[in-house]
């Protein structure tokens, strides 16, 4: 669960983090402070992390698998559905407006929601060549120093 401490304040909900540091911080903004362009990236960014992720959640998988008891075929069976269906979507409304990232050529709230989602697809199997537009994004952020150095498997509190 991410949490940030600064000063008096203690955050633990992706989405105001990162509302809370683009206000602090103005300079290094992930959501546009205005127009068309900022109520596409709050929405998009929304469908990832309301809409996709909390269903595939470790609470969830775990909470099936203690009371339904569903065996690893099924986890991935379910996991594979839900990030289908939300990709389906997501690919669908990234057409007419991505760039070299989700909306447009600058890394946004979406792209940041966007690869932790890519990540969970690909550890459960998911067939990315269904997503091309989500595909290509997640790949060239991946390139990003920023998105390499936040990948799991560089923290050092991964298990």
């Amino acid at each position: 669960m991410p949490l940030l401490v600064d000063g008096e304040i203690t955050l633990n909900q992706s989405l105001t983090i990162i509302d809370y540091l683009d206000e602090r911080y103005p300079g290094l903004r992930l959501t546009p402070s205005e127009g068309k362009q900022r109520y596409l990236v709050k929405a998009l960014a929304q469908d990832i992390a309301i809409d996709i992720h909390p269903i595939n959640n470790l609470r969830v998988i775990q909470h099936l698998h203690q009371q339904f008891d569903i065996d690893e075929q099924d986890k991935v069976r379910w996991m594979q559905h839900w990030i289908s269906k939300g990709f389906s979507a997501l690919e669908q409304k990234l057409t007419p407006i991505r760039g070299d990232y989700c909306v447009g050529n600058k890394v946004s709230l979406v792209d940041v929601c966007l690869v932790p989602q890519v990540y969970n697809a690909q550890r459960f199997g998911v067939d990315m060549s269904t997503y091309p537009n989500i595909d290509e994004i997640a790949g060239r952020l991946n390139e990003l120093d920023a998105f390499q150095r936040a990948s799991p498997e560089n923290q050092s509190d991964a298990t």
